[in-house]
Parts: C-alpha cells; structure tokens; sequence
C-alpha cells in the first residue's frame, strides 16, 4: 500500500493550485478575434492568375487525397484530374464534399431492423401472447 504524501506537501499543492488558478481569473489574457477579408489575408499582394493556380493547386490536391481513399491509383487520378474542365471540376468537388465518409454498406439497417424484430419479439412474449405463422 501505497503511503500519501504527508500534510505539507498537500498544502502546499493547494496554495500553488489556487494562486495559479486566481491569476488566471484576475489576469487573463487578452484574446481577439475576427473573420479576416480577403484584402487583408495571405492572398492580398497576389493578382488574379497567382490567385487561381494556387486554388486550382489546392483542388487538385484536394481531388487527389479522395480519389487515392476511392482506390484509384496515382496513374489514374493524374488522368481524370487532367481530362477535367474547370466546371466540371468545381462539380466533382461539390460531389466529393456530399459523400459520407465511409458507409456500412447497409449493414446498419440491417441491424436496425433485426433489433426491431427482436424488440417486438420480447414484447409478444412478456405479454404471453404466441405468434403463429401458417
């Protein structure tokens, strides 16, 4: 069995926990925040074709990342990525934010409706009624 640390220690714990704990009550920091415009952020100096590289380079990474998750290899995400238009892009994106992150493939609902069945099982039989099927 393990001894406690004797009363001294303890106190003096407590007295460090609740000066620490008092200044940061009394004193805290100062915290500011707000959304930042487009002008005054990172992207304020560039002009418009900078602008789009980096943001088509961010999709294509973006693309890239899911599509390697689907199972597609590098070869093929380099092609599809490739034959695609800038619309055709954006709508991929858009598509690509829609999913799901990893389905169960309908096995949730399938036990989900097993645990119904079971449920109205349970009920018919603390009832003590019987189900009879012909």
């Amino acid at each position: 069995m393990r001894k406690m640390p004797g009363k001294p220690v303890c106190r003096l714990v407590c007295w460090y926990l609740v000066l620490f704990l008092s200044g940061a009550v009394l004193f805290p920091g100062t915290v500011r925040a707000a959304f930042v415009s487009p002008s005054e952020g990172a992207l304020a100096g560039m002009d418009g074709d900078v602008l789009s590289s980096v943001t088509l380079a961010l999709e294509d990474e973006l693309l890239s990342e899911r599509l390697s998750r689907a199972g597609l290899s590098s070869e093929e995400i380099k092609a599809r990525l490739e034959s695609l238009s800038p619309d055709e892009r954006q709508a991929v994106l858009d598509q690509l934010e829609s999913l799901q992150a990893g389905g169960d493939g309908g096995i949730g609902t399938l036990v989900s409706l097993a645990v119904l069945i079971l449920l109205v099982i349970l009920i018919v039989k603390l009832l003590n009624k019987e189900i009879i099927i012909k």
